[in-house]
């Protein structure tokens, strides 16, 4: 049985069909009208128990980024009782689908880009009146949380890791804090990479933003470059950085002085991120055992053994243990 909303959307109207969800607890529904004349639309529904923590949540980040001029789903109904929301159907065109199907989407990119600058630029002007959301922050405990977990059910998926290559690992993780950590202060989506990107008639509109949190102001930027689901050439690549550092540095976002500090900063927190990732679908395709999880795993080792910094000598280690514990899974 489908849980009720509020009265102006009668669920029984519509056939619920099942989408793909994420690696969260939430279910997604297609809402098809049985009388074939309305729009479709989406069903999200919380897991029990999280209802009305996670429809709020939802709602407040939803206001916040339409409030700093960033596409997302316009929301028709929620209910924090049966722990729903309807949203408007965004098709099933990601950037990751558009990407596949034709020559590389330069102009979505961009855009891409361009929307990040508005949500790095103007978001913190709502700083009070979503206290919560900035309250999440990018800082020491998250980043060994995260890579505590990719050790915990990556690395050690088939054998404990030896006390020396613990003692490489904390180092790294510690030198990845250190570096990253005091500059985590501007708003970012978190997940801003090809599937959470949906092409529309309206331009791009975003998803799953719903964990925005403070961190450097590269974190969505290395999220769309060092994609784990598809792979950005490296001269769109390049041209797509150095847009979104001249136009970051025109409003006001703050970045490293130097364009080499800046680059270096972008690349700490690429290689964390891609860690982070590959703790993820590790967790899920090893230990839950849904496999196709592990089909991230390949093309995100490679952002980690092409990453500059990785070669760093007290980061090196901790990619060369990654490689040894995952470079077969991919």
């Amino acid at each position: 049985m489908q849980p009720s909303l509020s009265r102006s959307i009668d669920l029984s109207r519509f056939r619920h069909l099942p989408l793909a969800g994420d690696a969260s607890t939430r279910r997604f529904f297609r809402l098809v009208p049985r009388n074939g004349e309305e729009p479709t639309l989406v069903l999200m529904q919380f897991e029990k128990g999280e209802g009305e923590k996670g429809v709020r949540g939802f709602v407040d980040a939803t206001r916040l980024f339409e409030m700093s001029q960033c596409p997302v789903p316009k929301i028709l109904s929620a209910s924090t009782a049966e722990g729903c929301i309807v949203l408007e159907d965004l098709g099933d065109a990601t950037l990751e689908i558009v990407a596949e199907a034709a020559e590389f989407p330069l102009h979505l990119y961009e855009e891409a880009v361009d929307v990040l600058i508005r949500l790095h630029s103007r978001s913190g002007l709502y700083r009070r009146r979503f206290p919560e959301i900035f309250s999440r922050r990018m800082d020491g405990a998250r980043i060994r949380m995260e890579l505590d977990f990719l050790r915990r059910h990556g690395l050690e998926s088939s054998r404990p890791l030896s006390a020396v290559e613990e003692k490489a690992f904390d180092l790294g993780v510690a030198e990845l804090t250190a570096r990253i950590a005091p500059f985590s202060a501007t708003l970012n989506h978190r997940d801003y990479h090809s599937r959470n990107i949906m092409a529309t008639a309206r331009g791009i509109v975003l998803v799953d933003f719903q964990d925005a949190l403070l961190a450097p102001p590269f974190y969505d930027l290395a999220s769309l470059l060092r994609d784990s689901y598809l792979a950005v050439p490296p001269q769109v690549s390049e041209a797509l950085m150095l847009l979104y550092i001249g136009e970051a540095r025109k409003a006001g976002i703050p970045l490293p002085q130097s364009e080499c500090e800046a680059r270096r900063l972008f690349d700490l927190v690429a290689l964390e991120r891609n860690l982070k990732a590959l703790g993820t679908f590790s967790y899920h395709g090893l230990v839950l055992g849904r496999e196709r999880y592990l089909a991230g795993i390949p093309l995100t080792l490679k952002h980690v053994r092409a990453n500059r910094e990785a070669d760093s000598p007290i980061l090196a280690p901790v990619t060369e243990i990654v490689e040894c514990a995952l470079g077969e899974v991919s």
